[in-house]
């Protein structure tokens, strides 16, 4: 099974697709390239908008992207909801950081910044595992 594990196929939420026809396209020629799998990571920055109207967001572009996908009648690999959460300071105290899993997993996908991480940063990384069970 071939799987592309970070993609930003969720319509209109991040620097990925644009709308759902671009969105189709993208899976359409994953689907091309033996992709049978994909895990949607669109961004998560904390401190621009609520988690939770993050999340409402996210699933109103999926279920636009999904009526696409069912109204095109082509077969496109399977999709899996998950986020690529920009790393924070406090982010292993976060409460809803649950809520930004790849699909019902207990992982997440962190993207780290530019800048050299401080021993304080690596802690904290480090403590989502054991104060989240991430």
């Amino acid at each position: 099974m071939r799987v592309d594990f970070h993609s930003h196929v969720v319509p209109g939420v991040d620097d990925g697709s644009k709308n759902t026809d671009m969105s189709l396209q993208m899976l359409r020629s994953m689907r091309q390239q033996g992709t049978d799998l994909v895990v949607a990571t669109p961004h998560f920055y904390m401190g621009r908008t609520a988690p939770e109207e993050y999340l409402e967001k996210i699933s109103d572009a999926c279920y636009l992207l999904r009526e696409a996908i069912e109204k095109s009648g082509e077969e496109v690999p399977q999709m899996v909801l998950g986020y690529e959460v920009y790393y924070f300071k406090g982010i292993s105290q976060a409460n809803f950081i649950n809520l930004f899993t790849i699909g019902n997993s207990s992982y997440i996908l962190l993207e780290l910044p530019t800048r050299p991480l401080t021993n304080a940063d690596v802690e904290d990384i480090y403590r989502i595992r054991a104060n989240q069970g991430l």
